[in-house]
């Protein structure tokens, strides 16, 4: 017989499985943080060609106001939308 038996976490207090904590962002049901989206997408999109020009992506009510570096601005209209449905038509926009 082993003696390789393996303590049951209940006893000891621990929870019974590891959880990572990915993202410092938290999504509650329906309600999305547009404003840390379109941040990171500032990020993201200024490390590719297309967007290597862009200074900011800013939201200012149902809009996407993206500022580019020479000081022109293109509104988006993201009212309504998800967080995925305002990167859509953020980038569609932008390869346009």
């Amino acid at each position: 017989m082993s003696n390789d038996k393996k303590i049951s976490a209940v006893g000891m207090g621990v929870p019974s499985a590891e959880t990572k904590k990915y993202s410092t962002e938290i999504i509650n049901h329906n309600s999305e943080n547009i404003k840390s989206i379109l941040e990171k997408l500032t990020e993201l999109l200024q490390m590719t060609r297309a967007g290597k020009d862009i200074e900011s992506i800013e939201q200012a009510a149902e809009y996407a106001v993206i500022r580019y570096k020479d000081w022109h601005e293109v509104d988006v209209h993201i009212g309504c939308d998800s967080g995925i449905a305002a990167i859509y038509d953020i980038v569609k926009k932008i390869i346009k």
